[in-house]
């Protein structure tokens, strides 16, 4: 899910992109303009949850995209991989939007649920006809996370398109695993905008939808980016760069927590070498697969704390950038303002200078000394001949 995207590498995305209807002419953007679309601090929360999923790389654009499209409802079907939809519930609660979030399964059994989402999250089990939305709430982001197949897209053909707002998104995850009948039905013919970003292959891929006319210009720029363009690479980078980033993090944790149970398997076993009743030859060999155990451990442990610190450098390079950018557009609307300000303040004094003068027009027009050299004025004139 990190890019607007789909499709791996060899995918032929010309007949789905075909299917954009009203696509506006955009010229590529280079990396840098790029850039200005992107920047948002929402790329760099921080999770609350550490579910190890497919969609937990797609965290740092699922919070972006919650901040670009700040959606008054929000559907998303599928949550086989919770991840991404409490990505969604929290960026709703720190956005103070008023935000309803609602998550259905495919089948029988309890979605995962979070207590301290309670208040504006409903997820159900069952499927689409199973979950209940006010008929006055149009919704404005759909996720489609479930394996898009014909009688999914037709129950979302019927139940959840007419309920899109005219500023709708779609993500679909997986797309070019879904039945293509099934994701013409979604797409149709009404469809804004749409864009294939090609994911790489660790992260699976999406597809982002531009359903409803009125959408930011920094959305429809971004989906106006086709793959192998400068700004899509960007874009692709950033998102993939900290989605991944997010994936070391988690499992350099995880490898943390099993190297120190191996240590400690190995400590007990060698605790227990001295009483125990197995022979000397049985307990070195046991000792020594848990030593080789550890050893591999950590070099595995080393090599992600490797990649991990590479991660962490770009983040930093990315987070400098957008900090410099930041700045520079703030002293330069701090020297506009400045300027409108001397500005406002010479009109004023032309101003007065201006009724100064009117005042003392009139007045000399209205004087008696005026009216009393009209004559000579005219005689004069007279004799001049004008």
């Amino acid at each position: 899910m990190t890019q607007a995207s789909v499709a791996p590498p060899g995918t032929d995305v010309a007949p789905l992109l075909g299917r954009a209807r009203h696509i506006d002419r955009m010229s590529e953007l280079t990396p840098d303009e790029m850039k200005q679309v992107l920047p948002s601090e929402a790329l760099f929360w921080t999770p609350r949850h550490q579910e190890q999923d497919r969609a937990s790389g797609h965290v740092p654009f699922l919070f972006w995209l919650a901040d670009a499209v700040r959606p008054s409802t929000l559907l998303q079907i599928g949550l086989k991989d919770p991840s991404g939809y409490f990505a969604l519930c929290q960026a709703a609660e720190r956005l103070e939007l008023g935000t309803l979030c609602f998550g259905v399964a495919q089948g029988t059994s309890l979605p995962p649920v979070d207590a301290s989402y309670a208040s504006f999250s409903v997820v159900r089990p069952g499927g689409l006809t199973e979950l209940e939305i006010p008929d006055a709430t149009p919704i404005d982001l759909l996720v489609i996370q479930e394996h898009l197949d014909a009688e999914l897209a037709a129950q979302i053909a019927d139940l959840v398109l007419p309920r899109l707002s005219d500023r709708a998104v779609i993500l679909i995850s997986d797309p070019q695993k879904a039945v293509p009948s099934a994701l013409d039905l979604i797409l149709g013919d009404q469809v804004h905008s749409t864009t294939l970003f090609t994911m790489e292959q660790d992260l699976p891929g999406c597809m982002l939808v531009l359903w409803g006319r009125q959408q930011p210009t920094h959305l429809r720029t971004l989906v106006h980016q086709k793959p192998g363009m400068a700004g899509w690479l960007s874009a692709n980078k950033v998102f993939s760069t900290l989605g991944k980033g997010l994936l070391a993090t988690r499992q350099l944790g995880a490898m943390s927590q099993q190297l120190s149970l191996s240590q400690e398997r190995l400590e007990q076993a060698e605790a227990a070498s001295a009483p125990a009743s197995r022979t000397a030859a049985t307990q070195e060999q046991c000792i020594q697969t848990l030593t080789d155990e550890v050893a591999d451990l950590r070099q595995s442990l080393a090599t992600a704390q490797a990649e991990h610190g590479e991660r962490i450098e770009d983040i930093a390079v990315l987070t400098r950038h957008f900090r410099t950018e930041a700045t520079k557009i703030t002293q330069d609307l701090q020297k506009q303002t400045a300027r409108g300000i001397v500005l406002d303040q010479q009109n004023k004094k032309l101003a007065r200078q201006l009724d100064e003068m009117t005042c003392h027009r009139d007045s000399l027009l209205n004087s008696t000394s005026w009216r009393i050299t009209k004559p000579i004025r005219d005689l004069v004139r007279a004799v001049r001949g004008y």
